[in-house]
């Protein structure tokens, strides 16, 4: 039986918020560990939210066996986290559905010591503008690294074609949004902002940016923007 105890702290003291918008390439949660590890400890991140719960483990190394299959790929800690004390897990291609609570634990034999706990609130960015403005935008910059060629496109959820980085998109693009989108050519800024002009009630909702390799169309990155056009 492995029992739990929490390190003499206000709980409250422990939690830490962490905010982020789905579509970011990943988020930090955060877990510091002040004192000296003298025997080999297991690191454990878990959410009591899942089953199984196992969100990462590291000892020696990394132990996945046993990981929730959703998070298959997108954690990781630092090479040096047992000798450094910085426990922080990296999550990757942050989902709604990922929001929740996190505890970081140190495991050892029976006993189960938490470190810290992490509520981790996944949002789709919104942006709200005024009917009858000139034009919106829909922000997206990334710092993934991308191919040498990319192809990015703007949907609606109900996939409506809203804008391609093509010269002939135009029969793509559906009719609603003829003549009204505009894009910046990313370069090396990586921007692939969207402009609508003259936004009306009924472009109101979700908008998908898709980002993937111009030849094989495998997903480097995708980011959703919820509009509100009042």
């Amino acid at each position: 039986t492995v029992s739990l105890f929490i390190l003499p702290a206000c709980r409250d003291s422990l939690t830490v918020k962490v905010e982020v918008c789905k579509g970011e390439p990943s988020v930090v949660l955060p877990c510091q560990y002040s004192q000296k590890l003298e025997e080999i400890v297991t690191v454990k991140w878990s959410s009591f939210d899942l089953d199984p719960n196992t969100v990462h483990q590291r000892q020696e190394a990394d132990d996945l066996r046993g990981q929730n299959e959703i998070f298959k790929g997108r954690t990781s800690m630092a090479p040096l986290a047992l000798d450094s004390g910085d426990f922080s897990l990296t999550l990757s291609e942050p989902q709604v559905s990922d929001s929740g609570v996190y505890i970081c634990s140190l495991r050892h034999e029976t006993e189960e010591i938490m470190v810290s706990d992490v509520q981790l609130i996944v949002t789709v960015y919104r942006v709200e503008v005024d009917s009858g403005e000139e034009s919106v935008l829909l922000p997206f910059k990334t710092a993934v690294c991308l191919p040498g060629k990319s192809k990015v496109t703007w949907r609606t959820h109900d996939s409506k074609v809203v804008h391609i980085n093509s010269l002939n998109f135009q029969h793509q693009q559906h009719r609603q949004f003829k003549d009204r989108t505009e894009m910046k050519k990313p370069g090396k800024s990586r921007d692939f902002s969207l402009i609508l002009k003259k936004p009306t009630d009924k472009d109101t909702g979700t908008y998908i940016c898709t980002v993937c390799d111009y030849w094989s169309e495998n997903i480097s990155t995708k980011k959703q923007v919820l509009l509100n056009v009042k």
